[in-house]
């Protein structure tokens, strides 16, 4: 499958990875994939988008992908032709109900709003006949939901993509008071493996912080003892830091949930920071070396791990399931760990904790003091 990242260049500089959408760069889009550099000579966010979708598809040797729609509302010959087979009560043109939609999910963070957005393009496109026919959203069938599965495979993208496109177009349709919309996904949603993210064992991270440079260690031991996301831990800059009840703060601008959360953290983490911030020049507790926000976490815990010798996936978000995991393990109940963590539902928290063995110490003791006695 390719995977084409959307990068900015200004000059001879590096180049950044793009976080979060922008207008207008300092420099230019740049499309990257593998070794490959592409130049963009567009400045806003949706046609960098539209560029890389592009850009997927000549990788794949597929057909161009659509012109961005430009919406056009019908005459009305043209609108009672396109819904004489349809039971329609409302009267609300697609576009006009993906943009009510996306303005509601405008106080979503810039990723995951941008990432809606380019959803709501695809389904939208895939929806029209030649970008002429704005089609009811009262009058989506499951024949809408056909053709917009044939439209993301012609992208490369997987099942579990198609998967969760599939439910945001539920989540958009529901929104927009269209009924019947569980039934309609179910029909045509596809199937995949679920794929867990597993917690750090005991002996990894001793591995990882044991072969860790200071600055590394740092790094993780504060993704660690936050659970933070990688956004979040990114752009964390040291007023977020109550150095007084060691209390670290998320900023529900820079949170995914735009919700703040404190999440007390350990004073000899505390106190590493202390020393770390009287050594600092800028806002940006862990920045790049340009002093910007650091994109390459990712790729040094990766690094990391390689010479630690851990075998299997090493990433950034398996600390913030083994936060959540050794929290519950200590017996923090699963509503507190759900609000450091900022789950929306109960059952996003649940699957972040890995139950006890049936052979360790811990479940074996808790069984004889539980029933120990009836015996």
């Amino acid at each position: 499958m390719a995977t084409v990242t959307i990068y900015t260049r200004v000059g001879n500089q590096p180049a950044q990875r793009v976080t979060q959408p922008i207008d207008h760069p300092a420099g230019k889009f740049v499309l990257r994939y593998k070794t490959q550099w592409k130049t963009l000579e567009c400045r806003t966010w949706n046609e960098a988008l539209q560029a890389q979708l592009q850009f997927q598809i000549d990788l794949l040797g597929g057909e161009p992908a659509p012109p961005p729609p430009t919406p056009k509302l019908p005459s009305p010959q043209e609108y009672l032709l396109a819904n004489l087979d349809s039971k329609v009560v409302g009267r609300t043109p697609l576009d006009k109900a993906i943009d009510t939609y996306l303005a509601n999910q405008a106080t979503k963070s810039g990723k995951t709003s941008a990432a809606y957005n380019f959803t709501m393009q695809q389904f939208f496109a895939s929806a029209t006949e030649n970008g002429l026919r704005p089609r009811l959203v009262e009058a989506i069938n499951r024949q809408d939901m056909v053709n917009f599965i044939g439209f993301l495979r012609a992208t490369g993208v997987g099942n579990r993509t198609v998967h969760n496109r599939l439910s945001e177009i539920g989540a958009f349709l529901r929104a927009s008071g269209v009924t019947g919309v569980t039934e309609l996904i179910k029909s045509v949603q596809v199937k995949f493996v679920e794929k867990k993210v597993r917690a750090y064992r005991e002996d990894e991270l001793a591995a990882m912080f044991r072969v860790a440079d200071p600055e590394e260690h740092i790094l993780f031991s504060f993704f660690l003892a936050t659970g933070a996301r990688e956004q979040e831990v990114m752009y964390a800059t040291w007023r977020q830091v109550d150095f007084v009840d060691c209390i670290f703060v998320i900023d529900g601008n820079r949170s995914k949930d735009k919700e703040s959360k404190e999440i007390p953290i350990p004073p000899t983490l505390v106190a590493r920071l202390k020393e770390r911030m009287l050594r600092s020049t800028g806002d940006l507790i862990f920045p790049a070396a340009n002093g910007g926000p650091d994109g390459h976490m990712l790729r040094k815990v990766q690094a990391l791990g390689k010479r630690a010798g851990i075998r299997g996936t090493v990433g950034l978000h398996i600390f913030r399931k083994t936060f959540a995991t050794r929290l519950h393990r200590d017996g923090i109940d699963a509503r507190s760990i759900q609000a450091m963590l900022g789950h929306a539902d109960l059952a996003t928290t649940l699957a972040y904790l890995e139950g006890e063995s049936a052979r360790s110490e811990k479940l074996r003791d808790a069984v004889k003091r539980s029933f120990g006695v009836f015996a």
